[in-house]
């Protein structure tokens, strides 16, 4: 699991996915 930012974090948790972290819409 790569390392993710607090901000992103934050995000993720309000708007869960099924796709890895490492997939992240906003990076």
């Amino acid at each position: 699991m790569s390392v993710i930012k607090p901000p992103v974090h934050r995000f993720f948790r309000f708007f869960p996915v099924p796709t890895d972290p490492t997939a992240c819409p906003i990076q």
